[in-house]
């Protein structure tokens, strides 16, 4: 005698509103999970017994509420609680009361299917039925997925009064793959905090962040596709409507920007980097910085109109910010004399480059206190826009 295992589910799955009536065969990779020799049958399990000297018999029983199912030879058989290989031993021992050599095989044709609930932040919430060996990734898959505004981080399977936290980030899909899904099993998918992110990022958008997280913000720059190589990490801004001024963050000093939870509302502007041209240049203003650039790269894209290089004043974004009244300059038309054609003066996110023109150096702008305290503050003005 053999047992052989032919595994169908055929059911009704009930979500939301929407009624499923066609039979729902299960899916290879669930039945590669099912160890079926060791699994137990239970109530709506359907079998299959094929009598082979008795091949117009009927073939098909479902166990039925009480765990058992009547079959013309061996009466009412309890099945329920028993593996394939225990139920081919009790009809054995009643088919030899009817039948002198009895050859047969049982096989189960149909799961009986349970029944969990998914609720909160998926594509459609409700009650879905699910045959053994579903996987939580399964039943998610059921319920169309997670939400625009899912909580990756905060959802929960509540089973018999208890909570299990689960990952549904990149991490943690492995586990959910792995973890199988009980009977009245409630998945519940948490709302995340829906941050705007904008500037110098891949794709621009609204997303969804974790109540969890611990650097929110770098976080939602991630969702947004990542910061551009143009994006000005050190003054990104968190702009919040219950207040009055944004709030600046240095995403390069990790201490402090974990200092900052996002709220729901939030926008995150990613600014571009750029430096400041101001005096005797072509264009004066905001220059993007896109690489790492020196000081004269920076005049070389501005242009000069006019001007002196005897004196080029840089004023340091760094110093302006901590209130240091600091400035450098560059005598550049000596360095150029002297055959040095590149002067290795970096200039980063926010310094400012003033050039004064023929006219300003001659009137002695290094010794005049007064117009180098006016360069100071329009760097101070320009740093807080």
């Amino acid at each position: 005698m053999r047992v052989f295992v032919g595994l169908l589910v055929a059911g009704c799955v009930l979500g939301g509103l929407y009624t499923h009536t066609r039979a729902q065969p299960v899916p290879s990779h669930i039945l590669e999970r099912l160890d079926t020799s060791k699994r137990l049958l239970q109530p709506g399990d359907q079998l299959e017994i094929n009598i082979f000297t008795l091949p117009e018999m009927e073939k098909k029983y479902q166990i039925r509420a009480d765990g058992t199912f009547y079959h013309p030879f061996a009466g009412d058989v309890p099945a329920a609680g028993k593996t394939l290989q225990q139920l081919e031993e009790t009809l054995r021992l009643r088919f030899k009361k009817e039948l002198r050599k009895p050859a047969f095989r049982v096989g189960v044709t149909a799961l009986a299917e349970s029944e969990a609930a998914v609720l909160g932040e998926v594509r459609q919430q409700g009650k879905f039925k699910f045959a053994p060996g579903t996987s939580v990734m399964d039943l998610l898959a059921q319920a169309g997925g997670l939400g625009d505004k899912a909580d990756r981080d905060g959802a929960v399977i509540l089973r018999g009064g208890k909570q299990i936290a689960l990952d549904m980030g990149p991490s943690g899909q492995s586990e959910l793959a792995r973890m199988m899904v009980q009977a009245g099993d409630i998945l519940y998918v948490n709302r995340g905090k829906r941050v705007g992110v904008s500037g110098e990022v891949q794709d621009k958008g609204v997303y969804a962040v974790s109540s969890k997280s611990r650097n929110s913000v770098e976080d939602a720059v991630k969702a947004a596709g990542g910061a551009k190589e143009t994006a000005a990490l050190g003054r990104v801004q968190i702009i919040r409507p219950s207040l009055a001024k944004p709030i600046e963050v240095d995403l390069l000093n990790p201490q402090t920007a974990s200092k900052i939870v996002l709220e729901d509302g939030d926008m995150v502007l990613v600014p571009a980097r750029r430096a400041i041209l101001l005096g005797a240049v072509s264009k004066p203003g905001n220059l993007p910085l896109v690489g790492s650039e020196t000081l004269v790269d920076v005049l070389g894209q501005a242009g000069l109109a006019q001007a002196e290089l005897e004196a080029v004043v840089v004023v340091r974004a760094a110093d302006v910010l901590a209130g240091n009244d600091k400035k450098e300059v560059y005598n550049l038309q000596s360095s150029f004399a002297q055959g040095q054609a590149m002067v290795n003066v970096p200039i980063h996110d926010g310094d400012l480059v003033f050039v004064p023109s023929k006219e300003q150096f001659q009137g002695g702008l290094l010794g005049n206190g007064f117009q180098l305290m006016n360069i100071l503050f329009m760097a101070r003005s320009l740093l807080a826009i």
